[in-house]
């Protein structure tokens, strides 16, 4: 038992014990650190304000079956990955993302910020499509061949590129009695 508080060191950097078994607690103050590795590389600590896990060389592994991260009470999710290979993306506790063998599910909006957002559809046996918003405009395009083949303002008008056709012959009509079209 030390004498004086925070005056004396159990081992040395060079004299170190083998093995320290502890039944209960560790107590390392603010700032204090639990550093791990030859050069310190992993390090634990609470710096005051935030519990840091700071790795310093390759990569931080963390191995379990599930994942999950949730908020201090431990009863709202955040993130939760799961061995069978799902993850999951939560805000507020309901969950907007998860990944699937299929592809990826989304609850809720997608929303796409940029200059010119697009949204590329790729099907590897297929040809490739993009939808893009630049300049109030809504472009619909062939991205295999790089043609625009429909686009529409913000006023609501469309245009095409190529033709129009009815999926079946003699089947539809193109405006009805009440609401027709000019010319």
């Amino acid at each position: 038992v030390p004498q004086t508080n925070n005056a004396q060191d159990l081992g040395t950097s060079s004299l170190r014990y083998r093995d320290i078994f502890v039944a209960n607690d560790i107590d390392i103050k603010d700032n204090g650190k639990l550093l791990i590795g030859d050069s310190d590389d992993l390090q634990i600590h609470h710096d005051g304000t935030h519990s840091r896990l700071v790795n310093g060389t390759g990569t931080l592994v963390l191995q379990s079956d599930t994942i999950s991260l949730t908020n201090n009470a431990g009863n709202s999710n955040r993130i939760s990955a799961h061995s069978s290979g799902e993850v999951k993306l939560y805000h507020s506790d309901n969950k907007r993302l998860e990944t699937q063998s299929g592809g990826v599910e989304i609850t809720g909006d997608l929303s796409l910020s940029a200059d010119d957002p697009t949204l590329t559809f790729v099907d590897i046996n297929n040809t490739n499509f993009r939808i893009t918003a630049n300049t109030g405009v809504l472009y619909f395009a062939d991205a295999t061949n790089n043609q625009t083949r429909a686009t529409m303002s913000s006023g609501g008008t469309w245009s095409f590129s190529g033709q129009l056709n009815p999926s079946s012959n003699n089947s539809y009509d193109l405006g009805t009695s009440s609401l027709r079209w000019r010319n």
